[in-house]
């Protein structure tokens, strides 16, 4: 479909035409689902996101000012619903990190807390970082996509994806430092 054949489908939608929206949904449902999957990695999820937005789209239509590339709004208005589904589902599950790992076989009151206080500490470094490293960190270190996926989720460079985790990182272990995970005694 062409730039202008979306523009076309855009204004007619824009004037109520349900058949449009049916067209435009038909030509990019299935695309925009597979996108989004590459992000969300849940089926069920993608499929009810991708339908929000196009009965956004229906809904908003007559406010929203798309004058270029319908598709290029579909493409990032999906790919925005992805991440704030991912952010959402991460803080209902809380933050899970791999910092206690050590402590868990040897855990006790003491370590428990210790594991606690860092984890604290760990979580409002993540908080605190600059959105884009905050972003670009959760999508590598959480959600565990390479610096290419990110690069092409988030439309930036691979040397910005690798400066924002290195900046990530710096922060972060700047934040934990004087909590340096240490070598338990055998019991």
């Amino acid at each position: 479909m062409t730039r202008e054949d979306e523009l076309l489908l855009f204004k007619k939608i824009r004037n109520g035409d349900k058949r449009a929206l049916d067209m435009l949904f038909r030509s990019y449902y299935s695309t925009l689902c597979n996108f989004s999957y590459s992000i969300v990695k849940n089926t069920d999820l993608v499929e009810e996101l991708v339908a929000d937005i196009f009965y956004i789209l229906w809904r908003d239509c007559k406010h929203l000012d798309i004058k270029k590339n319908l598709k290029a709004y579909l493409f990032t208005a999906v790919r925005n619903k992805s991440l704030e589904v991912i952010r959402k589902e991460q803080k209902s599950a809380g933050m899970h990190t791999e910092l206690g790992s050590m402590y868990l076989s040897h855990e006790t009151p003491e370590t428990s807390l210790l594991y606690n206080e860092l984890n604290l500490r760990y979580q409002k470094a993540y908080e605190a970082l600059p959105e884009k490293c905050r972003q670009v960190f959760k999508l590598h270190k959480i959600d565990g996509l390479s610096y290419q996926e990110i690069s092409n989720i988030l439309d930036i460079s691979i040397k910005t994806v690798e400066n924002q985790m290195a900046k990530a990182l710096k922060l972060i272990r700047t934040e934990i430092s004087h909590y340096q995970l240490r070598s338990l005694p055998k019991s």
